[in-house]
């Protein structure tokens, strides 16, 4: 019987359906990242923007408010730098990697190619939507 499970465990871990959600996760993210990056380069500021909230699981977004409004965000809470080339990384935006553990979906995000810039966003699921829970700089 613990041999079925087994089986079962790893049939699972490498059935289509699962790199389906990996890809839909990926995907998710650049998506969001590609909106981002366009309304930081436009000097419009993201975190104020409605659409956010669709992206943000209601308690990151609840937090992330809550330390904008006190002024206790010193680097992008997303894109974890202060500048970058505007030009570069809305050509540039790549989900290089995605993996799934028991507590989120792991999205390995790479934007530019001139100055690369690497974050892991952790990501789960509200509902039927993939939501980013938070973000790691991983440089």
């Amino acid at each position: 019987m613990k041999n079925n499970s087994i089986i079962l465990m790893l049939l699972l871990a490498f059935s289509p359906a699962s790199h389906a959600t990996n890809s839909d996760a990926g995907q998710y993210v650049t998506s969001f990242y590609k909106w981002y990056i366009k309304e930081a380069a436009e000097l419009k500021n993201p975190l104020v923007q409605p659409e956010l909230k669709k992206y943000v699981t209601d308690e990151s977004y609840k937090q992330l408010m809550k330390a904008y409004k006190a002024d206790e965000i010193d680097v992008d809470y997303f894109i974890k730098v202060q500048d970058f080339d505007d030009q570069d990384w809305l050509k540039n935006i790549a989900a290089d990697k995605v993996i799934t553990d028991p507590v989120c979906t792991q999205v390995y995000m790479t934007f530019g190619k001139i100055n690369p810039k690497h974050v892991v966003d952790c990501l789960v699921k509200e509902g039927n939507t993939w939501k980013i829970k938070s973000v790691t700089d991983i440089e």
